[in-house]
């Protein structure tokens, strides 16, 4: 009977939290009324709805360098609706391509944001030699910025709701993002998010700054999302070393902040199936049966979790954020 009384205490509490943090009647909110056919559909409204697709049906918009005088190539994923929806400004990381985050940036915006991908360096043959150092990248990050903020609502049917705007990205992408709120308080946008993020200063022997050298002080959300194998080595170095990866940022940034680790992934196990990313890839510890699709609903879900509180009020997302129970893969949580 006591079994049988805290298990109906459970459900009632994670339905409480379903009413507020319900994927269907947030996008209602959003667009006015108007839903589009999307993949999914909501049936328990209790957050881990949030691990898969939206209502929302998505669009690619590419955007080359040069068109429109773009100061990078920028690729968005747009909510289909036509209507006004928060932008994610989203950064690659180290020798990584736009498009190889697709399944994850299209996740989240099928939850009603637009997501703006920012090629800071080209791959080209993909070898870590002559590359841009952190302050030049951060520059170009910055250009990029502020170009779409001028000119994404002529490149896309909806409207980008540019009072509502967060940074996210993957490995140095996400060292690039808080470079941008630590060198630039003007730039200050809603919320901040960082996959497996790395704060080194590159190959072994690296010349490249480190941007978080003591406690951060800013007065907006952040999420940490971190690997349980981003540390191991696996070649000459882990490819998310402990005391440059997501420790080292989960440390440092202010509250509120939220932690969570997928324990049984590797650093770059996020990317898309089939991306030919070689020894970008190949050089970092990875699950040996992991299924990457997993981890890839893991981080789409909790980005949309947490937008969705840090950008809109939602403030059970941030909750149900931290809810192992509810996530695909296996994680640890934490909060402060």
């Amino acid at each position: 009977m006591q079994q049988f009384r805290f298990i109906s205490t459970l459900l009632f509490s994670l339905s409480l939290f379903g009413l507020a943090c319900d994927p269907s009647v947030e996008q209602s909110t959003a667009d006015g009324g108007q839903k589009t056919d999307g993949p999914s559909e909501n049936t328990d409204g209790v957050g881990a709805d949030f691990y898969e697709p939206g209502e929302h049906a998505v669009e690619v918009v590419s955007i080359a360098k040069g068109e429109g005088e773009s100061p990078r190539n920028i690729r968005v994923m747009v909510p289909e609706d036509g209507g006004a929806h928060p932008v994610i400004f989203f950064f690659p990381g180290f020798l990584c391509v736009a498009s190889w985050y697709d399944s994850i940036t299209t996740h989240l915006a099928s939850y009603g944001f637009i997501v703006a991908t920012i090629q800071t360096v080209e791959r080209g043959l993909g070898f870590p030699v002559n590359r841009p150092k952190i302050p030049e990248e951060t520059l170009r990050a910055i250009d990029a910025v502020q170009w779409l903020k001028d000119n994404l609502d002529s490149r896309i049917e909806a409207t980008p709701d540019l009072s509502s705007t967060g940074y996210a990205g993957h490995s140095r992408g996400a060292k690039i993002a808080w470079n941008i709120v630590r060198t630039r308080p003007d730039l200050l946008v809603g919320a901040i998010a960082g996959i497996d993020p790395v704060d080194g200063t590159g190959v072994p022997a690296g010349s490249d700054i480190q941007v978080i050298k003591e406690p951060l002080t800013y007065d907006m959300p952040s999420l940490v999302f971190g690997t349980g194998l981003g540390p191991v080595v696996k070649s000459m170095m882990a490819c998310a070393p402990k005391n440059d990866g997501h420790l080292h940022f989960w440390e440092n940034v202010p509250s509120p902040a939220y932690h969570v680790v997928a324990v049984e992934f590797g650093h770059m196990e996020m990317l898309d199936d089939g991306v030919s990313c070689g020894a970008t890839c190949s050089s970092c510890a990875s699950s040996q049966n992991g299924n990457r699709e997993t981890l890839r609903r893991q981080i789409g879900g909790s980005l949309a979790l947490f937008f969705n509180s840090a950008l809109r009020g939602e403030t059970t997302c941030a909750h149900l954020l931290t809810e192992p129970e509810l996530a695909p893969a296996l994680i640890t949580t934490d909060s402060k």
